[in-house]
């Protein structure tokens, strides 16, 4: 099927002259609501070009990135897909250098991999989850061998294979099980060694309890069925942790994290202790419900920052994303910020180096507020 490409002009909120990102014009989808996102150099010409995966129709749209920086509907095509895409991400999941877009699907609760390679990105292959519905992945080294594997946290599934909320660690570049937990209700997952053994460990949440967990890992690919439990909340609101995002936000190599926490209007940034203990650093307001977190070094200085993205899912619904610098003790300052009308997913951003200027960017998917459309939106380093 088809996708049409549109170039639309810019004509929301001006960021402020020392804003770091510029937004530049978006692409619409016109037909399909795009949900997960990222960056791969698909024909390999030395451009970053966008892949998104959509519904309605479903499908996963790529979107090239021409000599001028501009996306160009020449070679936009669709990819086959099953019908309910509800994550999607870009990384290198054989480790043959190139690039591979992964796309979770809710109604099959399969994992389908479009395999990256010299001039195209195509293939489609699938695993099974088994974590019931599949709402988040991650990929990283878990057992030390350099290649990726893949980290699922799942919802109960009640109709389609019957699997309770689970998380799964399974290990490249087949996608075999390592490790499984059963987890009622997970958020977002990351990985990293945070208890300072440098062996990589698995961060999940429970939302219903608001309570981060932690798994130890052994290094080969399991990991410590009792969990490091940090309350997020010793109040006992009910914050529903979501996206997260994992870096050494405040220079003492040790990891932390920030956590878009989507009942409330906030991303909580957490400082860990390289023992696997966190404590509140700080709250970033978010103009609405937080939904999304993401790092990068977006004015080049080479501290971490933060994209936050917060939206309400409703009628008539708006969207905000802004750019928190960080000093480099970690501490966040809001440098710009851009809206717009509809709404997007904790999986909906991704980062990188978009433009060839070395520094990051951000792209974004929106969903309209027809929710049977979208566009691409971009958010480039100054020159």
């Amino acid at each position: 099927m088809r996708t049409f490409l549109t170039l639309i002009a810019i004509a929301s909120l001006s960021p402020a002259e020392d804003a770091c990102l510029k937004e530049a014009p978006q692409a619409d989808t016109q037909q399909g609501a795009p949900h997960g996102i990222g960056l791969i150099d698909v024909n390999q010409d030395g451009r970053q070009d966008v892949v998104v995966d959509q519904i309605r129709p479903s499908g996963i749209n790529i979107f090239m990135t021409d000599a001028k920086g501009g996306l160009t509907g020449d070679y936009n095509k669709m990819l086959g897909t099953r019908m309910g895409p509800n994550w999607g991400m870009a990384a290198d999941v054989d480790g043959d250098g190139f690039r591979d877009f992964c796309q979770m699907d809710n109604n099959s609760t399969k994992l389908t991999v479009y395999k990256g390679s010299k001039g195209k990105l195509g293939g489609g292959s699938e695993t099974d989850l088994g974590v019931g519905w599949p709402i988040a992945g991650w990929f990283h080294d878990m057992n030390g061998d350099k290649r990726p594997d893949f980290i699922v946290v799942g919802w109960p599934d009640p109709v389609v294979d019957k699997t309770p909320g689970r998380l799964k660690v399974m290990l490249g570049p087949t996608l075999k099980e390592s490790f499984a937990l059963n987890i009622p209700e997970c958020g977002a997952v990351v990985a990293g060694d945070v208890t300072g053994d440098k062996k990589p460990d698995v961060i999940t949440s429970d939302q219903k309890g608001s309570i981060l967990l932690v798994y130890p890992g052994a290094g080969n690919g399991l990991f410590a069925k009792d969990a490091i439990q940090v309350k997020l909340d010793e109040g006992g609101a009910n914050l529903k942790p979501n996206g997260m995002a994992i870096a050494d936000l405040d220079g003492d190599k040790a990891l932390d994290l920030a956590i878009a926490c989507e009942e409330q209007q906030f991303v909580r940034v957490l400082k860990g202790d390289g023992k696997g203990g966190f404590v509140k650093l700080m709250d970033i307001v978010t103009a609405r419900k937080a939904k999304f977190v993401v790092t990068g070094d977006f004015n080049g200085d080479k501290n971490v920052d933060l994209a936050c993205g917060a939206c309400v899912v409703q009628a008539n619904a708006t969207w905000s994303v802004t750019i928190q610098l960080n000093d480099g003790k970690g501490a966040f300052t809001q440098n710009c910020e851009f809206t717009g009308k509809g709404n997007f997913h904790r999986y909906s951003a991704a980062v990188g180096d978009y433009d060839g200027d070395k520094k990051d960017d951000l792209v974004v998917a929106v969903i309209n507020e027809d929710e049977g459309s979208g566009s691409v939106r971009r958010y480039l380093s100054k020159k």
